[in-house]
């Protein structure tokens, strides 16, 4: 019969060396003219992706800080609300691990009374 007459689907190839984490954390970007404050959305030993206002343009450098972290960083795109970081140097994934923590710390709710179901009993552990 010949060839099929569809064309075989290929994955992408995966460019980044590096797996992202998801984190969400406060940050800034230092740059030459100013500050940008944003949030960390994804992080990786090799860069990250920020989400801020008015993001900086591709190719401008900078410092990315967050937690007590900072490392030097290139912007190499960006959107109307976010951009990506290329760091100059790789971070350590010990660094990576740790804001990823603190991430899933920041996202927990707070405790207020109004979090607190009214009617309901709570359960006790073990029960």
């Amino acid at each position: 019969m010949g060839q099929p007459a569809y064309a075989p689907v290929t994955a992408p190839v995966e460019r980044r060396s590096s797996r992202r984490r998801r984190v969400s954390c406060p940050a800034q970007l230092r740059m030459a003219r100013g500050q940008r404050i944003g949030c960390l959305c994804d992080l990786s030993e090799r860069g990250a992706r920020v989400q801020m206002d008015d993001p900086p343009k591709p190719g401008t450098a900078g410092t990315l800080e967050w937690m007590c972290f900072e490392a030097p960083c290139t912007v190499i795109w960006a959107t109307e609300s976010m951009c990506g970081l290329m760091f100059d140097r790789d971070i350590p994934p010990a660094r990576v691990f740790e804001t990823q923590q603190f991430g899933e710390e920041y996202e927990s709710p707070i405790a207020e009374v109004s979090n607190i179901p009214l009617g309901q009993k709570r359960r006790r552990l073990g029960s």
